[in-house]
């Protein structure tokens, strides 16, 4: 599942930073300080929407996945820790914040914060969810994203693929081809260990 996800950041021109246990930790505008926050927002936007897609097409249907999306946009700290296997880390309220944006979503739906919501009302229908209880942070504004609007999208510094269905097909196929490389005894034990997990 995190190929296709890492599928899924190249099409939209986002950056992998780490998984941590069942998360997979996604950022736009990393390295390039000409992306707008507006750009930023939509590109996150629109990973999300496709990893929605994915894991309700028939890749999450015949696992039982489902998923739930955070997203906030502010500043954060980058470094590289350690010497003897070093990484490159991000941290910051704004990492705190998308985390809890996160685990306040319902399933299988990209809830983010009135900072990202204020980039993406233009392109995308935001649902409302009001004033939410955010631990550590007390209440916050928070909105769902919705379907796309009509119209084009953000300028943006370099294109993309912007429909989330695409995307997340794109991503289905990649898995579909791997899969049907996995041997038959592997694939069973697959289907198997999803199953218990449900």
């Amino acid at each position: 599942m995190y190929t296709a996800f890492d599928l899924m950041v190249e099409l939209t021109g986002s950056d992998k930073v780490e998984t941590i246990g069942d998360a997979y930790f996604a950022v736009a505008n990393l390295n390039d300080d000409n992306i707008s926050a507006e750009e930023s927002c939509y590109r996150m936007a629109i990973f999300a929407l496709s990893v929605r897609e994915f894991v309700s097409g028939p890749f999450g249907q015949a696992y039982g996945i489902q998923v739930r999306c955070g997203l906030h946009t502010g500043d954060l700290v980058s470094g590289v820790l350690g010497n003897v296997r070093p990484r490159h880390v991000l941290v910051g309220d704004t990492v705190n914040t998308a985390a809890r944006m996160e685990s306040v979503a319902s399933p299988n739906t990209v809830n983010v914060s009135s900072a990202t919501a204020c980039h993406l009302f233009k392109f995308f229908e935001l649902i409302d969810r009001g004033a939410t209880e955010i631990k550590g942070k007390g209440n916050m504004h928070t909105y769902e994203i919705g379907a796309r609007k009509p119209g084009p999208p953000p300028t943006l510094s370099k294109e993309m693929p912007d429909d989330p269905a695409w995307i997340a097909t794109q991503a289905y196929d990649l898995i579909k081809d791997r899969m049907a490389n996995v041997p038959t005894v592997l694939q069973e034990k697959i289907t198997r260990a999803a199953s218990m997990v449900s």
